[in-house]
Order: C-alpha cells, then structure tokens, then sequence
C-alpha cells in the first residue's frame, strides 16, 4: 500500500469533502422545509374536516391562499381604533392612562373584547411600518393609521417670551455667520436631573398609538418624580463656518455636577468654559491661528 505526499491531493480531497458537506446541508434543510409544509397542509386538511362534519360548511376560494382578515372582518379597523383611543370626552385619560402598550396587548384587547383572534404576526400586518421605503414594508396591506410610537418627553410649557428668544437665536446665529472666522457658537443647558442609584438613562418605552396622536409627557424642567441628586451640565460647541445651517451639529462636552452640595452657577459654568478651551479636542473651532476666538456667543435659558 503506498501512501501519498502530495499536498496537492490533500487540498483536492479536502475541498471535495466540504462541498459535500455544504450539499448534504442544504438538503437537510430543504427536507425540514418540506416536512413543515407537509405538517402545515395535514393541519388544514385536519381543520377543513372538522368543519365539515361539524358544521357541514366547506371553504373553497376562488384564488390561491387564504382571504385576508380584513375580508373575512370588514370592521377590523374599527376594532383596532377603538381598542386604542379614547373618546373625545377623555381627552386627560389620553395623558396618564395608556390603553394599548404593546402589539401583544392590542392583540390581547381584540381578543378579549371583540373575540377576535388574530396572530401577531397577522396584527402586524395591519399597523403602520416602522419603515416605509423597505420590502418589509409591503407586506403592511391596507394598514390602519396606527403604529408602535416611541414616547418623546418634548411637552412643554408655553411662554409668553417664546417668539422673543426665537428671534433671539436666529439673529445671534446670522450675526455668527457674518463673523464666522472670529466667532464661536456654544449651547449650553442643564439636562434632567438623575438621582443617585438610578440610571441615567431609563428604558425608552413604547406604545401603539394612532398617528395623529403622538404620545409626549413632561419635558425635564418640570420634573414630577423624585428628588434628584445629580446636574449634567451640556454645552455643545459651533463652528459658524461649518454650521450646516442648523444649531445641531457640533462637538458636545458634558460636566456633571451634585446638586446639594455644589450645585451650578456662573463659577462653575465659567470653570468649565476654561476647561473646554484647554482641550486639545475643541481646539479646531474655539481657536484660529493658535489663539483663541475674540467672539463668543452663548446660547442660554
């Protein structure tokens, strides 16, 4: 018996025997998929029967596939507005009460309301896409204006002042733009205060929810939970000449602060614009030719 050195003939062998795995694979997994289908077309047959002794009723359609729920239930709309909104004498039920959270309780609700059984998969279907311009999206067919909305704390109160700042900012930011090469632009503002042993950022929850409705709580300047211990204090730094046309883009810097015992005041806000211009990472918009920018424009509430 003679035994071959030939690498050639091992790497040969070698990719023969993983193609052949990859073949015995795929027919594994085609076999599955035929098994499930076999499974599925007993299930309905078992399904038809049944009703056919049962009720003496037989289903037959005039195209392939079964007809949609919303052919079978032409009210299922309705069902799906009514298990979500109020009614218009509930407008302060809409702020601290709500219906449906998830798609597993509007699927619970109809069910239990209407006996109306529907997968949540099928449901699914019947909602808004979270994305419009994707394949997933066209198998939404005749969607409710309805969808899973994430909640956004932006409510706030109105101030008879509002317009005044407005203006305010624009003409800070065109007077900026005239001077792009001398000025910078910082953002400052304290965000919501976080109390020790409590995240810092808390899970987003969602909701199902009618899309003329976005679901919004209290802004965090008007806090409603308990006392807060700690202040992030956010300044967000402008390069005019790079501002693309909004105050939004920039590079952000955040100090943190305990509210009782320090606290946030001009000391401290100057102490952390000295700590600002002495980092190197901020030094392409508060400095030019190695010195720093004569205008400043600060933007506060």
């Amino acid at each position: 018996m003679e035994i071959s050195t030939d690498d050639l003939i091992k790497v040969t062998l070698l990719s023969k025997i993983i193609d052949e795995q990859k073949i015995l694979s795929e027919q594994r997994a085609q076999l599955n998929k035929l098994k499930r289908h076999a499974g599925a077309q007993a299930k309905l047959t078992t399904k038809k029967l049944k009703l056919l002794e049962e009720e003496g009723v037989v289903e037959k359609y005039d195209t392939p596939g079964r007809p949609s729920a919303a052919m079978k239930d032409p009210d299922l709309w309705d069902k799906i507005y009514d298990s979500i909104e109020f009614g218009a004498a509930h407008a302060k039920c809409r702020k601290v009460i709500i219906k449906v959270r998830t798609v597993k309780h509007l699927h619970e609700a109809l069910e239990e309301k209407y006996n109306t059984y529907l997968s949540r998969q099928c449901l699914s279907t019947y909602l808004q896409p979270h994305h419009q311009n994707t394949f997933a999206a066209r198998r939404h067919h005749h969607p409710a204006k309805v969808s899973l909305a994430s909640v956004a704390r932006t409510e706030m109160k109105s101030h008879v002042d509002e317009h005044y700042c407005l203006a305010s900012v624009k003409a800070a930011k065109m007077f900026a733009e005239v001077f792009a090469n001398e000025a910078v632009i910082i953002s400052q503002d304290n965000k919501a205060k976080v109390g020790l042993g409590t995240p810092a950022v808390g899970r987003t929850f969602k909701t199902v929810q009618t899309v003329n409705e976005p679901v919004i709580i209290e802004d965090h300047d008007f806090p409603v939970g308990s006392k807060m211990k700690l202040i992030p204090s956010v300044y967000l730094t402008i390069d005019p000449t790079d501002s693309s046309n909004t105050l939004r883009t920039g590079k952000l810097s955040i100090f943190i602060r305990p509210e009782y015992f320090i606290g946030t005041s001009s000391e401290t806000h100057i102490a952390d614009l000295e700590s600002i211009v002495s980092n190197e990472e901020f030094f392409t918009i508060i400095k030019k030719d190695d010195e720093v920018k004569p205008i400043w424009i600060l933007l506060v509430d």
